[in-house]
């Protein structure tokens, strides 16, 4: 080759390096300042008229609103300038063919279809209060996923996204570190995060003191999420060659895992360690030769669990306690000798029936009035006994109020017209009955009560085994008026009304919104993606940038897929996944020697 063909043909490697670095921009924004997108918003709920509602219909959201508005134009229009640069015939925009595409049509398809037969479109739409993961944010995980998978086509690029994320990732590590010591997003001035008109009201969440969430609104999804900086800066300092920078990153890597084990939660601890595993059994043969990273990043990991311990032993108890199948008594039955366990209540016609552990207790009504307590033998055990105290209270209003005191609740019912209604905290008079459940009797507070949302998530999926019933809507199907469930786990009592908005499993999450076979469609994206990986891994040798970069992505993936099964999908990080996932595909592609250009 002549010299001057020699050097246009660097010229042109140059400038598809530089075109390449132009499309991957949507990418490197997901990667770096999407994670510091929050802003103060007043939304409406669309929840007037639900019986468990008692808010105003407006709520304040800092974390998940504006999120959801820049993802849906970030993922869209990346999507189409994509599609219409290959239509234009641009030499530089690249999609390649694969067999992923099936089940991400599908997907989109049936969360189409999901919204089309919702009965609740504007939260379907939106999503759900304080979450607003709706039918758009589900297109647009499938967008943002193609996007990555055909615009990440250079090892430069890649480069550039995995350094631009460390880099954004460490005033946020840095963040976490001041939030241990009190000091959280209301420390900072106002006027960074919250409209003038807004600033009056109080935004925030409440999660607890000295516990890092970052900048989202639950420290689960910040643990959730720290799978990926602690894994792509440890796997950065094995790659680099200079002794300085492995340092850096090792000491990057240890600030995450610091982070992790300060936001007090199992489930990133659970996620963590499997992708430690993972790398263990991916990488193994290459442990000796990365060993002055490793042992630097070991010793960050001893050294920040041995100061965070305090946080971190309270979460292996509890995990200790579900993996040995104890049977985890109700929260309450420890520290109050009067608490006895509700298997259900019932109002029907003038009375009141309630389950005490296998006790049926009936309380009749008659012109207004208790007319008797009695056992399930038919003894009358009076108004004032061991299980409830009852009483009833004439006024003059339209209804005569009843009132049943047990243990840690008392309820509040009203008799209309010879009938017994329940006084919904909407002040809606609603029927009571048995909930249908499925597993974990007696193991309802299984994972921090996950045991319970998930015996009564379960029944949901025998109605959305083909669609679902729309996206987010988890919370109107969910039966809120199993108070006696509730009650149980400590979700309903005096000081507390909790509404079971999310079912703290990203898979029951999709089965129940959008469908179960939407969920097979995703699980089929997962399973593609973990298969294609080993193919490429298990032999690849891992002595370039792209070979061990890509292993890293591919064990974060599967931490963050086994962290799906306590944590929820939630727009504050689940785009992040999808961005991940797509350059895991893309990486695939490299190693594999698809079109790859190894440009130093």
């Amino acid at each position: 080759m002549s010299k001057r063909n020699k050097n246009t043909a660097a010229a042109n490697i140059r400038i598809s390096d530089k075109k390449s670095i132009k499309y991957a921009l949507p990418i490197l924004f997901m990667l770096t300042l999407f994670m510091f997108a929050i802003r103060g918003c007043a939304v409406r709920t669309y929840l007037e008229n639900v019986f468990w509602y008692s808010g105003k219909g407006i709520e304040g959201d800092i974390y998940s609103y504006f999120r959801m508005q820049i993802f849906i134009f970030v993922s869209f229009v990346s999507f189409i300038w994509l599609l219409l640069s290959k239509v234009c015939g641009s030499k530089d925009c690249r999609i390649y063919n694969h067999n992923i595409y099936i089940p991400m049509i599908v997907y989109s398809i049936l969360v189409l279809l999901s919204f089309a037969v919702s009965s609740y479109k504007n939260i379907a739409m939106a999503g759900y209060s304080e979450r607003h993961e709706g039918t758009f944010v589900l297109i647009g995980y499938m967008f943002i996923l193609f996007v990555s998978m055909n615009t990440m086509y250079t090892e430069r690029a890649f480069k550039v996204a995995m350094y631009a994320f460390i880099i954004a990732c460490i005033p946020l590590g840095i963040w976490g570190i001041l939030q241990v010591h009190g000091i959280d997003i209301m420390s900072l001035p106002k006027w960074l995060f919250i409209p003038k008109k807004l600033r009056s009201g109080n935004l925030t969440m409440n999660n607890g003191a000295n516990i890092v969430k970052w900048f989202f609104s639950n420290q689960n999804y910040a643990s959730f999420f720290l799978v990926f900086p602690i894994t792509i800066s440890a796997f950065l300092s094995i790659v680099s060659k200079n002794i300085k920078m492995k340092v850096l990153f090792a000491a990057v890597s240890g600030l995450m895992m610091y982070n992790l084990w300060n936001a007090s939660s199992l489930g990133g601890m659970v996620a963590c360690c499997v992708t430690f595993m993972a790398g263990i059994i991916l990488f193994n043969k290459y442990l000796l030769k990365w060993k002055a990273s490793v042992i630097m990043i070991l010793i960050a990991l001893v050294s920040t669990a041995g100061i965070s311990m305090g946080k971190i032993l309270p979460q292996i108890e509890s995990g200790a306690q579900a993996a040995a199948g104890a049977i985890i008594k109700t929260v309450y039955a420890a520290e109050d000798k009067n608490f006895i366990k509700i298997d259900y209540i019932e109002t029907n016609g003038p009375d009141i029936i309630y389950s005490f552990a296998g006790n049926e207790i009936t309380l009749k009504t008659a012109n207004d009035n208790i007319s008797g307590v009695y056992d399930s033998e038919g003894n009358n055990i009076g108004l004032d006994n061991k299980y409830f105290t009852a009483s009833v209270k004439k006024g003059d209003s339209k209804y005569t109020e009843l009132f049943v005191k047990t243990a840690k609740r008392t309820w509040a019912y009203g008799i209309v017209n010879g009938e017994i209604y329940y006084a919904s905290p909407s002040g809606q008079g609603i029927k009571l009955g048995k909930t249908e459940s499925f597993g974990f009797k007696n193991h309802e507070s299984f994972a921090t009560n996950r045991g319970y949302i998930w015996s009564r998530t379960l029944p949901l999926l025998k109605k959305t085994f083909v669609v679902g019933h729309g996206a987010d809507t988890f919370a109107l199907y969910f039966p809120q008026s199993d108070y006696a469930g509730k009650y149980n786990v400590g979700f309903f009592d005096d000081g507390c009304d909790t509404i079971v908005d999310k079912p703290h499993n990203m898979y029951l999450g999709t089965a129940v919104n959008t469908g179960v076979l939407s969920l097979v469609a995703l699980m089929c994206i997962y399973i593609m993606y973990i298969i294609e990986s080993i193919k490429t891994y298990r032999k690849c040798g891992f002595d370039t940038f792209s070979k061990i970069m890509g292993g890293a992505i591919f064990i974060a993936v599967i931490g963050f897929l086994v962290g799906g099964l306590v944590n929820d999908s939630t727009v504050q990080i689940t785009p992040i996944f999808y961005t991940f996932l797509g350059i895991g595909f893309a990486v695939n592609r490299m190693v594999k020697g698809m079109e790859f250009k190894n440009v130093k």
